[in-house]
């Protein structure tokens, strides 16, 4: 569990430099300054996810594969409202909010699928 947690921080460390400079270089309309929130909305999941998995994958080949599809679409339902709740609050911004939390969702779920990939490769 710790060195999933040391990975994650380096990681998003690095994903946060990078939106940082990225952000400012965006079009107005796709810049959000609060992409940071996003970032660690992404990380706690991220997190939570994995634990679940870590247990599940002391219970079984079969569990995990239970557990790994339920908590992705989980992860899945939450984000839609997440999002759809974002942009019904604030319109003026929705646009800019949805690309950051698109390109985040896409870099952390790489993240954790790479991840679990290479532990169960290795196992």
């Amino acid at each position: 569990m710790t060195g999933f947690l040391l990975r994650l921080l380096a990681y998003s460390i690095a994903v946060y430099a990078i939106l940082f400079f990225a952000n400012d270089q965006l079009p107005v309309r796709f810049a959000f300054a609060g992409f940071w929130k996003i970032q660690l909305f992404m990380v706690a999941v991220a997190w939570i996810a994995h634990s679940a998995l870590e247990k599940a994958g002391q219970k079984g080949n079969q569990y995990f594969v239970r557990q790994f599809m339920a908590t992705t679409g989980l992860k899945l339902f939450l984000y839609m409202i997440v999002m759809v709740g974002y942009a019904v609050l604030n319109m003026e911004s929705a646009v800019g909010f949805i690309v950051h939390f698109f390109v985040l969702y896409l870099l952390y779920s790489v993240f954790e699928i790479a991840l679990i990939y290479k532990r169960l490769s290795a196992r």
